[in-house]
């Protein structure tokens, strides 16, 4: 049975569909064929180190958003691999540590090198605050 492709829908609270600007009521959700095919075209880490990280909360009135840009290199020294793992295994518990475990054995294939992981030297940081409809947006330069 082939694999049922995802149903796109655009989400008003974050595009300009419900804002009066020119053309946004023209805007359309995404289809999951294009997303897919950006995905495999994007950078490849062993190819093009530069990379940005991100994070957040999904909420418009609370927390901080942050991206962190910079070089991504891979880590090999096993003493740093072990903090990584540890930092990894303390974070998430059953899902590395037990065998039902989403990531069963990861800890163990990046000790053998058939996982990898990078570290990201950071170049610049953003920070976007959102704190009861206050916002800021604070830079740091590395």
């Amino acid at each position: 049975m082939p694999a049922s492709q995802p149903v796109g829908e655009l989400d008003a609270r974050y595009s300009s569909a419900t804002n009066p600007r020119p053309g946004a009521a023209a805007v359309t959700a995404v289809e999951w064929a294009e997303a897919r095919r950006q995905l495999e075209e994007a950078k490849n880490l062993a190819r093009d180190p530069h990379c940005a990280l991100t994070t957040g909360r999904n909420h418009l009135a609370e927390g901080l958003d942050l991206i962190v840009e910079g070089m991504a290199k891979r880590v090999t020294d096993p003493a740093v691999l072990d903090e990584v793992i540890a930092a990894h295994e303390a974070k998430y518990g059953d899902h590395m540590t037990s065998p039902e475990g989403t990531f069963f054995g990861m800890g163990e294939g990046m000790r053998k090198g058939s996982v990898v992981a990078f570290a990201v030297a950071p170049d610049t940081a953003y920070g976007f605050g959102r704190d009861d409809g206050v916002f800021s947006h604070t830079r740091w330069t590395f």
